[in-house]
């Protein structure tokens, strides 16, 4: 089945209740989210530390507004730290695709979050875990598109476009996508 996977693919095939199951891994981080999570667990204390100091002082009502406006502020800001510690932290679950013929069944998985400063890093923090069960109709919009970048192997759901092994290599979606292609006979 899997004869012509290219070597060092990172794509995994078991067997689950009788039905094929490949597993596509997401990219992680590497060493880089260790030192941004080390970062973020030494600043993460310092704000506790601090809090303990000013929390005293603003619920005495010694501190005025300012400091009620300032532990307010540095909760959120500590709590929006705590958040990224974990989803950094938190790792990735592989894309899987569930040949349960004539369906496809797709878990697209939880990717890792993306570091930068875009629109899509913040979408990023909150991604939605899709599970879908498409029919043999359906299956005929898988697609391998070519772009500026590399390519993208595609199918539409509805209105939703969803990106098929992402953390896998341009050579190892043309292989799912010819793959795919003959098992559901795609042509």
């Amino acid at each position: 089945m899997l004869e012509n996977l290219p070597s060092s693919s990172r794509i995994r095939l078991s067997t689950q209740n009788g039905q094929h199951v490949l597993s596509v891994p997401y990219d992680g981080h590497g060493a880089m989210k260790f030192f941004i999570g080390l970062f973020l667990a030494a600043w993460l204390c310092m704000w506790a530390f601090s809090l303990s100091f000013a929390l005293p002082i603003a619920l005495s009502g010694d501190g005025g507004g300012f400091m009620i406006i300032w532990v307010i502020a540095w909760t959120a800001g500590g709590g929006w730290a705590a958040f990224f510690l974990y989803r950094l932290l938190k790792g990735t679950v592989p894309q899987t695709l569930v040949l349960d013929k004539p369906h496809l069944r797709i878990d697209t998985g939880t990717p890792p979050i993306k570091l930068g400063r875009s629109n899509q890093s913040l979408k990023n923090l909150f991604p939605k875990r899709k599970h879908l069960k498409l029919t043999g109709d359906q299956t005929k919009s898988i697609t391998l598109r070519r772009t500026d970048s590399g390519n993208r192997l595609t199918i539409d759901h509805g209105a939703d476009r969803i990106d098929l092994a992402v953390g896998a290599t341009e050579i190892e979606r043309e292989w799912l996508y010819n793959f795919l292609k003959k098992e559901y006979a795609l042509d």
